[in-house]
């Protein structure tokens, strides 16, 4: 990962400017957001935008056909341009929607692993 961007996610997950939320890149109440997964943050802090914003919720297109998915998992392009492993993505899901391990806990991770 690009020593650059890679800073810029520690300084985001550990700056306590984001606020946590599972299972979804992004929260909405209201159209404002309230939370982001560590995953949604690191879009953020890098300057992508999502692609879908809904009521409750913000989400990233996973494919371009008539199939078209939404996940909380980074959309493949986005993976792929910052060197986040589809392996690594699953890890830092589970961490986040699964353990509820906090951003600090999930940027010495990251710090660690990627």
């Amino acid at each position: 990962m690009n020593p650059e961007v890679k800073a810029k996610w520690l300084s985001a997950l550990r700056g306590g400017k984001y606020k946590q939320a599972q299972k979804v890149l992004e929260k909405r109440k209201n159209g404002k957001i309230v939370g982001q997964c560590c995953l949604g943050v690191f879009l953020r802090c890098n300057g992508v935008e999502p692609h879908e914003i809904h009521h409750d919720h913000s989400c990233f297109r996973t494919g371009s056909h008539s199939g078209i998915k939404f996940s909380s998992a980074l959309p493949l392009i986005y993976g792929q341009k910052f060197g986040i492993s589809n392996q690594k993505q699953n890890i830092l899901i589970y961490m986040n929607d699964i353990l509820g391990a906090d951003f600090p806990t999930i940027a010495s991770w990251v710090e660690k692993n990627l």
